[in-house]
């Protein structure tokens, strides 16, 4: 399980790093499990980026990205490598970085706004400001805090429900019962059928046509009773003769 700062308090983590030389401010934010250090322009980062526990707590310490924006340009060539795509790029806004996403290339941006467009190799080609996903729970699904800083229980992110093992593939509902196939096969039907002349010269095939047209199949789920085969017949010719009694207007005696 991820360690969170959960197990420690706001006064305990802010007492650790206000020693440490030219802090300003401490800030935590439990729900995405970071706290962030604010320090002088000129200061050295080195102490700060030397942490490796608060609170007993392993911590990977970085330093924050500057006043930059990410853009998308989509369906570049995957042939072109990421360092060919930066040398070829003409933009109003300089370009910080680049990197590869598939088809797509993603760039780094100096400022708040990507530019609307660049010129890739002179082609103009539009920029699609990206937008960070929601900060989405793992453990619970819930959106609005990280999956280490989570106190509730699994839940299954494809049903909801409560789960023991979440990394699991559940259902949204649980699978039907298996169902049983029952045929029944009416012999008199099938005597019927055998004495009238054939349509096919292979006696086989004509055996096979006949009984499967005087057979009965019946599918109902595992574990539940089958009906009377008898019964579905009387029904069958039950209704059959209340159609064929309101197209022609007679009642069958």
């Amino acid at each position: 399980m991820m360690a969170n700062y959960l197990k420690s308090s706001r006064d305990a983590i802010a007492a650790q790093l206000s020693k440490l030389p030219e802090v300003k401010a401490v800030r935590v934010n439990f729900r995405r499990n970071v706290v962030a250090v604010d320090a002088n322009a000129s200061a050295d980062l080195d102490p700060l980026l030397g942490v490796s526990t608060i609170c007993d707590i392993k911590v990977r310490a970085k330093e924050a990205g500057g006043n930059t924006c990410t853009g998308r340009v989509f369906r570049v060539d995957r042939t072109l490598s990421a360092e060919n795509i930066l040398s070829g790029i003409e933009s109003k806004v300089p370009v910080l970085a680049c990197s590869r996403s598939g088809n797509d290339v993603i760039l780094r941006f100096a400022g708040t706004h990507p530019p609307e467009e660049i010129y890739l190799f002179k082609l103009r080609r539009p920029v699609r400001a990206r937008q960070p996903r929601p900060l989405q729970c793992l453990q619970c699904g819930v959106i609005g805090h990280a999956t280490a800083a989570c106190t509730a229980k699994p839940r299954c992110l494809r049903c909801g429900r409560i789960t023991t093992n979440p990394s699991a593939t559940h259902l949204g509902r649980e699978p039907p019962p298996p169902k049983v196939v029952y045929r029944v096969v009416r012999w008199s039907q099938f005597r019927e059928l055998s004495a009238k002349p054939s349509s096919t010269e292979n006696f086989f095939l004509h055996v096979a046509q006949c009984a499967a047209s005087a057979t009965i199949r019946c599918v109902v789920p595992s574990g539940t009773p089958v009906p009377d085969i008898k019964l579905l017949n009387l029904r069958a010719a039950r209704r059959k003769a209340q159609r064929r009694a309101h197209r022609t207007g007679k009642l069958e005696q």
